[in-house]
């Protein structure tokens, strides 16, 4: 409650939810919109807080993103009520929890192209937990584990590409390993925008 205190939006992963999840939640949070996407029982999930008084400016909408992205890619519209006819009023949000390690990398691709259904168009915002690092830069260890590769690494800079997304930098990492012979860490939470 205190993270989202001062806060429109808030974007939440790993959110592990069940059933009865949903109402406790519109319990605790009476003052959001709460969206959220689950892969399935207790495994994996996204969850997205919109400030009620936020959302009344907007005609807020999940949009439809695939059976790839479920429990791992939540994309919301926001169209302004005040100026629908204006692009620069209107942002597509995502938030992102793309699968871990070194796994399908076609899976991972397939994750990465669920986040092709925002508009091109309007301003686009993409955060969570990406999974993985692009640079050294970001990781304090060995990178291997934490790469794209094949077609996933192709997905993701097509991505970037297409909708013009320029990481917000920050120092911050998010992954700690405890290795005793190597720890390390991580910048694999992160937000970018076009």
């Amino acid at each position: 409650r205190t993270m989202l205190a001062k806060r429109d939006i808030g974007l939440v992963q790993e959110t592990h939810l069940g059933q009865l999840d949903a109402s406790t939640l519109g319990k605790e949070f009476p003052a959001f919109h709460i969206y959220r996407s689950n892969l399935e029982l207790h495994s994996a999930g996204v969850l997205t807080f919109v400030r009620k008084t936020f959302a009344t400016q907007y005609v807020v909408q999940v949009v439809p993103s695939g059976e790839a992205s479920r429990g791992r890619v939540l994309v919301l519209s926001f169209r302004s009520k005040l100026y629908p006819d204006d692009k620069r009023a209107h942002f597509d949000l995502a938030n992102v929890y793309f699968s871990s390690g070194q796994g399908s990398m076609m899976a991972k691709a397939a994750q990465i192209d669920a986040l092709n259904c925002m508009d091109p168009t309007v301003r686009s915002v993409v955060g969570g937990d990406f999974n993985f690092v692009q640079s050294q830069a970001d990781c304090s260890g060995k990178l291997s584990g934490t790469c794209l590769q094949g077609e996933a690494r192709l997905a993701w800079k097509t991505l970037k590409l297409k909708y013009g997304l320029r990481d917000i930098i920050q120092d911050a990492h998010t992954r700690f390993g405890r290795g005793a012979k190597r720890p390390s860490s991580a910048r694999l939470d992160r937000f970018y925008t076009s």
